[in-house]
């Protein structure tokens, strides 16, 4: 009896013992939570990592430290991490929403479209209310190029609760769909929500130059810039250049120059500044003010009136390879690249010791070509190299003291990247007086490895 007695005091003083070493360990495992969770808060996610793990080390299905543990992952980019501690928040929880969502983050880090859309869509369905889920598959479909998609989950989030950044994203949707009239609305409603964001105010600008509503392209950019100005924000070049070209589009050739200067400050490599500076100081030196009749043009809204004026003045005196040249800048400044080629082409047929039509046409090519990946092509196979280099050359050859042909040759061995030609180009051009941004011939110093 005694025996028997002994035997289930002992069983119970070995439950109770076991009990209290599981209560001392869920203690401790909340203990290394607590101050892991204290740590990424404070950011520091490899100290909170190693918290975690102890935690979960102490108490095998801690979900929540499970959960912080791959947060602190994601933030720190190690995705996989992140998606496997997700992944076992799940299998604790099926139901889990934010698991479901946070793994979609991760598996959108590892570039896996496919699955985060599978996340997202999964937390949808066990709520369907989720706005930020309905965000995320929207910003996956964006980049999935799924546009019609994207927009219809950004509207479902800005119907469930409507902020800012869902506006400018739909609207950024609507833009790279090509649907402008509905971006510029999404635009600025954003603005109306948020009057200081700076991203806005430039896709919106972006925009409004795509419509020729220069105007007021120049005033999104220039408010822009007055919020994000590039000596502060050194990553916000974009609303310089924007502003650069509505300002070639109205005739401020200057200001257009001296954006491009502000952003070649902190960019001196960027290749696309270069061309666009190079096509200001053109029409600033070549003097593209200069209608048929020799009267000054003011260009807001009589490029078209223009053009037909040379025209009339080309079916009249069709000999004149003057009248040509004129006519291809207007439809250079018009954005009409194939006509401006085929008119300088013309003046070369009828003056083929024309200079200025041969460096216009290059001019062209660095238009052209600027906005695409140069360096990428094989460089035995480039019509943008041979053609503008060749035409350069020519009014070189026609007249040695060209300082801007030597300057706009130099251009094109820079956008190439034949950085020894370059310097020796643009050297020689400042020699004949061209006036020269120091910092580009510092750049060109560097990347040609040319020593004073």
């Amino acid at each position: 009896m005694s025996k028997s007695i002994n035997a289930k005091f002992v069983s119970l003083s070995i439950g109770l013992l076991l009990c209290a070493t599981i209560a001392l360990a869920q203690e401790n495992a909340k203990d290394y939570y607590a101050r892991g969770y204290e740590s990424s808060q404070k950011r520091n996610y490899a100290e909170a990592i190693v918290d975690f793990t102890k935690a979960i080390a102490l108490d095998s299905r801690y979900q929540s430290a499970y959960y912080a543990r791959g947060l602190a992952y994601y933030y720190l980019g190690k995705f996989d991490q992140a998606i496997l501690d997700y992944s076992k928040v799940i299998e604790i929880n099926p139901k889990d929403v934010k698991a479901y969502h946070a793994r979609g983050l991760a598996f959108d880090g590892n570039s896996n479209l496919e699955q985060a859309i599978l996340d997202f869509t999964q937390a949808i369905e066990l709520n369907p209310q989720y706005d930020k889920a309905y965000h995320n598959r929207a910003v996956v479909y964006g980049k999935k190029r799924e546009f019609a998609k994207a927009v219809s989950d950004f509207s479902k989030a800005i119907q469930i609760k409507p902020e800012e950044d869902d506006y400018y994203n739909r609207g950024f949707a609507y833009h790279l769909w090509g649907k402008i009239d509905e971006a510029i609305a999404d635009y600025t409603k954003a603005l109306q929500m948020a009057p200081t964001d700076a991203r806005c105010l430039n896709n919106r600008g972006i925009i409004y130059l795509r419509k020729k509503e220069y105007n007021n392209a120049i005033a999104d950019f220039s408010e822009a810039i007055a919020l994000a100005p590039i000596e502060e924000h050194k990553k916000h070049a974009n609303p310089y250049l924007g502003r650069a070209q509505a300002y070639i589009a109205t005739g401020k050739y200057e200001q257009a120059i001296i954006d491009c200067d502000n952003v070649l400050q902190y960019y001196p490599f960027m290749d696309r500044v270069h061309a666009l500076r190079t096509k200001a100081e053109f029409f600033l030196n070549e003097g593209l003010s200069m209608t048929a009749s020799g009267q000054k043009m003011q260009y807001a809204g009589q490029l078209e009136q223009v053009i037909k004026q040379l025209t009339e003045v080309a079916q009249t005196t069709s000999s004149d390879a003057r009248v040509y040249v004129k006519r291809g800048n207007a439809y250079r400044i018009n954005q009409q690249l194939d006509l401006a080629i085929a008119d300088y082409t013309k003046a070369i047929e009828i003056d083929s010791r024309y200079a200025l039509a041969y460096l216009a046409r290059a001019a062209i090519y660095i238009d052209r070509e600027a906005e695409s990946d140069i360096r990428s092509r094989n460089e035995n196979d480039d019509p943008f190299k041979n053609r503008a280099i060749a035409d350069l050359t020519k009014a070189i050859e026609i007249d040695p003291d060209y300082k801007e042909a030597y300057y706009y040759r130099g251009i094109v061995y820079y956008l190439v990247g034949d950085y020894a030609k370059a310097i020796e180009d643009v050297l020689k051009a400042q020699a004949l007086g061209y006036r020269v941004y120091p910092e580009f011939i510092k750049v060109l110093k560097e990347k040609s490895g040319k020593t004073d």
